[in-house]
């Protein structure tokens, strides 16, 4: 985000509520918003600043990419999901606020065969589904069997991993890489060939890619022109796992 356009944008507003969403890790290139910059500027203008924080929550697991998350903490609320990388079931959202009673007044459903006494939080009006499975259950379960080791060193492992096929991809001569690795994910392309339609090329690379069953890339579109995308977030994923991805995506370009 333009920090720069943000406060031109802040400032020339008329309304009287005003919501920032800010990335952190998005989707295409795992790029990181400043934080603390658009913090800043929510404060000025009396703005909420929400935090799409899907992956990037998770880079606090580890010292080596806290800091690409500074300011999070300065959030009104933040969404992240624990089926990305923290090994549960989907589906498994998170959702944090500050502000409980503005999110209870969002949701919350009144009706006479819906007792609320007490002093308990009604979870029911916390979400849109009222009757809901037991999440979290999974989900503490996760955590009481990772630690704060276990999940540094699966972040970790997995960094370690997607750096190690992005140095192999920027050292081909069939693919570029397109932006730096923040932190778990590479975005990438393949490389014009003569003549040949880039993205009917891009097309049937991926199918290439996929069909071995070897990984499983996405596709994506950067500044008009289709690329790839490879996240890596499994728990299971290993060093080892380098040279089959790697020689999925070596054959897949081979005879070009």
């Amino acid at each position: 985000m333009d920090i720069q356009h943000l406060e031109e944008a802040l400032k020339s507003s008329a309304s009287t509520s005003r919501i920032v969403v800010a990335s952190a890790g998005t989707v295409n290139s795992g790029d990181f918003d400043d934080l603390n910059g658009i913090a800043d500027l929510c404060m000025r203008y009396n703005a909420w600043l929400h935090v799409d924080a899907a992956f990037g929550a998770f880079a606090r697991c580890s010292p080596r990419y806290e800091h690409l998350i500074e300011g999070l903490e300065r959030a009104d609320s933040i969404t992240a999901d624990a089926h990305k990388w923290l090994n549960v079931p989907y589906d498994c959202g998170i959702a944090l606020t500050r502000h409980t009673a503005f999110h209870e007044r969002s949701f919350s459903a009144d009706a006479p065969y819906v007792p609320m006494e007490g002093e308990l939080p009604a979870f029911m009006n916390r979400g849109v589904e009222q009757s809901r499975r037991y999440r979290a259950l999974p989900l503490w379960m996760t955590l009481m069997a990772y630690g704060k080791s276990g999940y540094r060193e699966l972040v970790e492992r997995n960094c370690d991993v997607v750096r190690q096929i992005a140095s192999w991809i920027d050292g081909c001569k069939h693919y570029d890489v397109l932006c730096p690795v923040y932190l778990n994910i590479v975005m990438f392309r393949c490389r014009r060939v003569g003549g040949r339609d880039h993205d009917a090329h891009s097309a049937a690379v991926l199918e290439r890619i996929n069909a071995t069953g070897a990984l499983f890339l996405t596709p994506s579109t950067y500044k008009g022109e289709k690329v790839f995308r490879l996240a890596v977030c499994n728990w299971m994923t290993t060093r080892s796992d380098v040279a089959i991805v790697i020689n999925a995506l070596h054959d897949a370009v081979a005879g070009y």
